[in-house]
């Protein structure tokens, strides 16, 4: 009774068609002056993000998003192979949750003991579960079947936006500030580089495996953005001062 209640207001978009993103980008510039205050930067660095998303959410509403997502499928289907098939497949495994939690758990285990940067592997863990469950409240509120088109993958759930771009690109963005911080030879550049390459891949496995949209792997990519240079400033502010640096 509860949920069907939710579900009728939620999608009565006649009245509330871009309401649920406009109150995300109000919260996150509410966010910033209020607690944040230091880190000012982050209105530069989420405002393409957030409106990106905003975009997406009105095309989605007004069903304007369908040429795009047709050009982007009918591009990608051209590649379609056994091995590209298994290779995607892969990639996709790498921005599950299965994946991320297993690295979390290794980065928990390898950092217990050292005072340093056992905090950070903490972050890692608080990340990751925020940005999942972000992800499954946009879900619950746009509420976009997924594609009907061929699948390599069988998986439940809504579409919008992409679980695996909205969490892959915070999840192993945080371990690109990490690197870019820590690691003082060029080495870090390479690093860096071959986890923003893994991101943009699992996005587009994502679509070539039949299960997302390109509007819903690029409305999870800008909402990861965002919410990525947020828990950013969260976690400058709240390093303890002794053991920074």
């Amino acid at each position: 009774m509860i949920k069907e209640h939710i579900l009728s207001f939620t999608f009565d978009y006649g009245q509330h068609r871009l309401l649920i993103p406009i109150l995300f980008l109000t919260g996150f510039i509410f966010l910033v002056y209020r607690y944040l205050n230091k880190y000012k930067w982050i209105i530069l660095t989420i405002t393409l993000p957030v409106l990106l998303f905003v975009n997406l959410a009105e095309g989605l509403v007004e069903k304007e998003l369908s040429v795009f997502d047709n050009w982007v499928y009918g591009f990608i289907i051209q590649y379609i192979s056994e091995d590209m098939t298994e290779f995607m497949k892969f990639i996709t495994f790498l921005g599950s949750g299965m994946a991320m939690a297993g690295i979390t758990v290794i980065v928990l285990v390898v950092l217990w003991k050292n005072k340093k940067f056992s905090f950070y592997g903490w972050m890692v863990l608080a990340n990751l579960t925020a940005s999942v469950l972000l992800n499954q409240i946009f879900k619950l509120l746009f509420h976009r079947p997924r594609p009907n088109v061929l699948r390599f993958v069988e998986i439940g759930g809504y579409s919008f936006p992409s679980g695996h771009s909205m969490a892959g690109i915070s999840f192993y963005g945080f371990f690109i500030f990490l690197c870019l911080k820590y690691l003082k030879d060029r080495s870090k550049y390479g690093i860096a580089g071959a986890l923003g390459l893994l991101v943009m891949a699992i996005g587009i496995s994502r679509i070539y495996l039949g299960v997302h949209y390109a509007s819903d792997v690029l409305a999870g990519f800008s909402a990861g953005l965002a919410w990525l240079a947020v828990f950013i400033a969260i976690t400058k502010r709240i390093y303890p001062p002794k053991t920074e640096g």
